[in-house]
This record gives C-alpha cells, structure tokens and sequence, in this order.
C-alpha cells in the first residue's frame, strides 16, 4: 500500500467557493426541515391539549 497524498491542491478557488455554496444551501435546507418538523409537532400537541381541556 502507498500512500498518495497529493502535493497540491486538486481543486480550483472556483470549485471551492461552489462547494461551500453548496453545503451552506443544504445547511439551510435541514434546518428548514427541522424547523418544519418541529412547529408540526406544537401544532399537533396544541390540538390535543386543548381538546383534553375541554
């Protein structure tokens, strides 16, 4: 087995600002995910506390 460490960057400038693009938008992505999942679960627990209510 050899060890192939590469002596200069495989990479463009370009290609790393598209990939932290990239990674910043699928960050958002899951947080807007989260964010939905959760106000989904206060919603459906409203419901069901106020019908225990009354």
């Amino acid at each position: 087995m050899s060890d192939h460490t590469p002596t200069t960057n495989v990479f463009t400038a370009a290609e790393w600002d598209t990939f932290q693009a990239e990674d910043f938008a699928a960050g958002r992505a899951v947080v807007a995910l989260m964010l939905g999942i959760f106000i989904t679960g206060v919603v459906l627990y409203s419901f069901v506390a106020y019908a225990v209510m009354f």
